[in-house]
């Protein structure tokens, strides 16, 4: 119902090329492929393991956090708000480690860095209209739709095919999720809308956070360190949605004060970690570790806050690891996605 005030997602955002100058972040392009099995390969293996690794802990820890200690018992109820500040808390974080000479900034094209940037806003907006509009239940279950229109986008920019094995594999992952989270079918027109372009603008942002590291040749600090500010700012936009006056007179108490903190400190490595692991990967394969994720979250609430866990959700949650583990052979052993031509964006005056 229109009548309920905004409610925030649960967390913020959640997740290659040339490595240049940086030393934080090598990526390699490998088009979403496993690395070879040589000496180099098992290295960038492992990195590419540890990039998951540190996102999924990062992502589910960050969502607990939030979930329990920003809202429940700080009381701070601004989705929007609590991300902006998590982008300006990155930027300073990527600005300390380019001081420190973790890596070496690099100027990259304005227009690029704003599309990656207003693809993130978008999703952060709708995101939360289609928390207004539509029940919990269906604002989960349309977090699938980000499959197939991953796949279509990838396939129409970039001429990307996947294989039969790999398809088939994703049926069984979104399967695994439905049965999680499904609870009813309740939906309307509005709500459905809102969270068709919350499901576009986050597929964008998945596709463009591996694409935009392989164009510009940067790697995952070189793009975050301008992609947070740019970020932030433009959420100054959905941020006047989400309650502005209740936000600006919003009374900090102790709790929420180090709810914030905490937050902040985990936002900072999922922010980095996403760029990190999607670099490595692909679009598709970011988008599976974040169906695992929504298990974690879900195992986590039943192991530290008691929440309900019904025989569905275990079958879910047993389908979704199932079908991650079928998805991760599949990539495996299928032969690379099969990529068009994709032109280099032109040169456009840098953020800096």
């Amino acid at each position: 119902g229109g009548a309920r005030g905004l409610r925030s997602p649960l967390g913020s955002a959640m997740g290659g090329g040339n490595p240049g100058a940086s030393t934080v972040g090598d990526s390699d392009d490998n088009d979403g492929k496993p690395p070879s099995k040589d000496a180099g390969g098992r290295s960038s293996t492992s990195r590419t393991a540890v990039s998951i690794t540190v996102n999924v802990i990062a992502s589910v820890s960050l969502i607990l956090v939030n979930k329990r200690l920003v809202f429940d018992l700080g009381g701070f109820h601004f989705g929007t708000a609590l991300t902006l500040i998590h982008f300006l808390w990155t930027f300073l974080v990527c600005n300390f480690c380019a001081w420190g000479g973790l890596f070496e900034p690099r100027r990259l094209p304005l227009l690029e860095v704003m599309k990656i940037s207003a693809a993130f806003c978008g999703y952060i907006l709708f995101q939360n209209m289609s928390l207004v509009y539509n029940s919990v239940s269906f604002y989960q279950v349309m977090k699938i739709a980000n499959t197939p229109t991953i796949l279509a986008l990838e396939w129409y920019m970039y001429q990307t095919q996947q294989s039969t094995r790999v398809l088939l594999s994703l049926v069984i992952v979104c399967a695994g999720i439905f049965i999680t989270v499904f609870t009813d079918a309740s939906l309307n027109l509005v709500g459905t809308i809102h969270a068709l372009f919350a499901v576009v603008f986050n597929s964008l942002y998945t596709i463009w956070g591996k694409h935009k590291q392989d164009q510009l040749k940067c790697n995952a600090a070189q793009l975050l360190y301008w992609q947070a500010p740019t970020a932030a700012a433009l959420l100054l936009v959905p941020l006047s949605l989400d309650r502005p006056v209740e936000f600006i007179q919003f009374s900090y108490n102790s709790v929420a004060v180090l709810g914030i903190v905490v937050s902040c400190l985990m936002a900072g490595v999922v922010n980095f970690s996403f760029f990190w692991m999607v670099g490595r990967t692909s679009a598709l394969t970011a988008n599976v570790v974040g169906y695992l994720k929504t298990v974690f979250v879900f195992l986590g609430g039943f192991v530290l806050f008691r929440s309900t866990l019904t025989a569905q959700n275990v079958l879910g949650i047993t389908v979704t690891m199932l079908g991650s583990a079928v998805y991760m052979w599949a990539q495996q052993t299928s032969p690379p996605p099969q990529r068009g031509h994709v032109a280099t964006p032109p040169s456009s005056p840098s953020p800096g």
